[in-house]
């Protein structure tokens, strides 16, 4: 039986979950190409299972099976998946604001589901925790709610993996040779909705393509450090050349989003 004082929780973990399955639905075919590639390249199941279970970051996965594929050495795997996921950084960073009132020893935990998708979710539904602190059981609703998000989340990608290294034979032959553009489509699925809001981020995208070619084709550099090279050297130059995207944006001080112990419904439905 559910006490009064645990109520919150478990409604802010019912809602999560709920918020959680269109990026469930949407994590699971891409889990089954990963599992499925997983296979190609020799790997045992239990190594893929513990890829999902230990990383929880779908183009990192994807791209340390390429650079694994490729005899990369582990340390420029390391580096590699490193830099692609330094974003998540920000993105916990961004999301603590909205749940100062939660322990950090919780945050911690809570902060090794955030993907791209948790995170755009969970922005959407909780408001920022400003000069006034969040109620206690508004802070067990947060709890539950990034609670139910994630895991449902983080179930899906394990489960797709696996179901695609063991269901992967039964796949016809086609359909199999086409999953090797996972990693692209994944990579690009990324970057297009970024473009749709700065156009101007097509010119670091580009400039790492170009550092990248230049670097194995004319230069023979390997491929992990050619990689490495050219996100740090993209990344350098779009500091420098690029306009401040945050000027003159008004800040975002979380309006319409979350104010009490249980969420908007409008929003319940379109997360």
């Amino acid at each position: 039986m559910v006490s009064a004082m645990n109520r919150p929780f478990f409604s802010g973990l019912g809602h999560g979950v709920i918020a959680a399955m269109p990026v469930a639905a949407g994590y699971i075919p891409v889990a089954i190409a990963f599992g499925l590639l997983a296979r190609g390249v020799s790997l045992h199941w239990q190594e893929t299972a513990a890829m999902s279970l230990l990383v929880f970051a779908g183009a990192s996965q994807f791209m340390a099976l390429d650079l694994f594929s490729s005899g990369t050495p582990a340390l420029q795997i390391v580096l590699s998946t490193l830099l692609v996921n330094l974003r998540h950084v920000l993105m916990s960073a961004s999301l603590s604001g909205r749940v100062q009132s939660i322990s950090r020893p919780i945050r911690a935990v809570l902060a090794f589901g955030v993907t791209d998708e948790s995170f755009s979710v969970a922005s959407s539904v909780l408001r920022v925790d400003e000069k006034s602190p969040s109620s206690p059981a508004e802070s067990l609703w947060k709890t539950g709610f990034l609670t139910g998000l994630e895991a449902t989340a983080y179930l899906a990608w394990v489960a797709g993996g696996v179901a695609g290294f063991f269901g992967g034979g039964l796949l016809p032959g086609a359909l199999s040779d086409a999953m090797v553009l996972g990693l692209y489509a994944l990579f690009t699925a990324l970057l297009m909705p970024r473009l749709r809001k700065d156009l101007l981020l097509v010119v670091p995208a580009v400039t790492a393509g170009g550092f990248n070619s230049l670097f194995r084709i004319v230069l023979g550099v390997a491929t992990g450090w050619s990689f490495v090279l050219s996100m740090i050297l993209a990344s350098i130059l779009a500091v420098f050349l690029l306009p401040d995207p945050e000027q003159g944006a008004e800040p975002d001080t979380g309006a319409g989003a979350n104010s009490g112990a249980a969420p908007d419904s409008r929003r319940d439905g379109s997360s």
